[in-house]
Parts: C-alpha cells; structure tokens; sequence
C-alpha cells in the first residue's frame, strides 16, 4: 500500500479576476486565490510540485495583487509542514508561469522535471503569453532560465513508484500533471490545468470540466481533462482555498 501523501503549502495570496480561472464566465468577479506549493512526501522521500512565486513588491508590479505574510515565506511555511528543502530529492513543474516557479533556489540538491515542449514555448511564446513567462521579448529575466538545470521531458514519465508524471496540455503548451499513489487513490495534482474545484465540477452535463481562462489550445485541453478522469480518482486544483479545507490529502479519517 502506497504511503504517499500530499501537504498543500500556502505561500501567499493573488488577487484575481475569477475570468482568469473560468473561461468567458464571471468577469469582474474577484477573488484572492492562494499561491500553492505542494510537498509529497512518503514520510521520507520528501518531492516538491511548483515553488511558487516572487516576492509581494515583483510580483505586484509586474503580475496581479499579491500579498504574503511571514508565515507565507516559502522556506518557512515549507519548514512548518516537515518539508527541509535541503533534502528534497525531486522538484516537479507543472508549467513555467511565473507564480509557478520562483522559489527554485531553495532546493539545492533535487532534481527539477519540465516538459521540453514547455520550455520551447517559454523561451518564445505568443505576444498574449509573454507577461506569464516573463519573456526576454518583453525587457523581462525569467527566472525558470537563470536559475535551474531542468531534466526535461518529451512526455509522460513514471518518476518512482507511485508518483506518474503525465502531459496535461491546454493551459499551456507542456502542462503536465502529477498522480500520487496514496492509501486511499490516485490523487491528481491538476495545477492550473484545473485551477477551481469549480473547473471540474462544472454543472452541464455536455461540459463536465471547464478550461481555464488562460489557455493555449482548447481541443488539447478537453483531451487533457479525460486523461485526467481516466488517472484520477481524487482531483487537486492549483488555485483553490477550499484546498486548505484539509491539511492534507488523502485526509485522516476524523479530519473536517
């Protein structure tokens, strides 16, 4: 039986239009959405998925809203949940939007996973996707070029035992998401490919799951999400405060 289990670490707080999250729906809505990192961890293997974004002043002037409190400090709010950076032997990303990626530094000794199709994409995206890669087109330093040696991968991989690395496109052209084997399911760390509960649990029969109002290619991303239903038995959204609705996934049997 598989002792994998998810800790969501919350590492600060963007506001958001929600039509950024829900596509052509609920615009002018807002909403403060948490910035997530995720720890994985058997107990002793200890993997990270995304590490999050800049600072509050960078990511405010060049992004959207942010704020984040000392307890939100990456390192600390990692430290708080049992995750030592140092010993982290794997970081997964998921994307290479800017909130995804920032904190890279902190694990000096794991090794970083990128889709390659992603990082083509990155390096030159369409002028509409410059500002989330903080494209050198644009006078910008993304930080995914400067500061990592990625391990990059041209499609699914099984990393270890339990945890399966799979492309998810649609958000982004090399979106891939991440299955956790647990005592109790497959969990999906869907990130932004589902970034709402909400996205997955659309109320029309004809479209069970809607996109993200961020995207790249729509056909893609209704294949992509039943890939998803296929792997998942349990779906982890990237920007979601009803995440933190448990501590961590799967949830003890008592917890609320």
């Amino acid at each position: 039986m598989s002792k994998w289990e998810i800790v969501p670490v919350d590492v600060g707080t963007l506001t958001v239009d929600k039509s950024e999250f829900t596509y052509m729906r609920n615009c002018g809505v807002q909403m403060y959405v948490p910035n997530i990192v995720w720890f994985v961890t058997d107990g002793e293997r200890q993997l990270i998925v995304d590490t999050g974004a800049p600072d509050p002043e960078f990511s405010t002037k060049y992004h959207f809203p942010f704020t984040r409190s000392s307890e939100q400090e990456p390192e600390v709010a990692l430290r708080s949940k049992g995750c030592d950076p140092s010993k982290v032997e794997a970081v997964i990303t998921t994307h290479l939007h800017w909130d995804h990626v920032y904190n890279n530094h902190l694990f000096e000794n794991a090794q970083f996973y990128v889709q390659g199709r992603e990082l083509r994409y990155a390096i030159d995206p369409l002028p509409i996707h410059m500002k989330a890669y903080e494209s050198m087109a644009i006078g910008m330093s993304p930080s995914f070029i400067t500061d990592t040696k990625y391990n990059i991968l041209h499609g699914d991989k099984q990393l270890t035992e339990g945890i399966f690395l799979f492309t998810t496109p649609g958000h982004t052209p090399g979106s891939m998401s991440v299955a956790v084997e647990t005592a109790k399911g497959t969990y999906v760390i869907a990130s932004d490919t589902v970034p709402l509960f909400e996205n997955w649990n659309w109320p029309t029969a004809h479209m069970p799951h809607l996109p993200n109002g961020i995207h790249w290619d729509l056909e893609e991303y209704f294949q992509s999400f039943k890939r998803i239903e296929e792997i998942a038995d349990f779906v982890l959204p990237g920007h979601d405060p009803l995440v933190f609705n448990y501590s961590k996934y799967p949830p003890e049997d008592n917890a609320s």
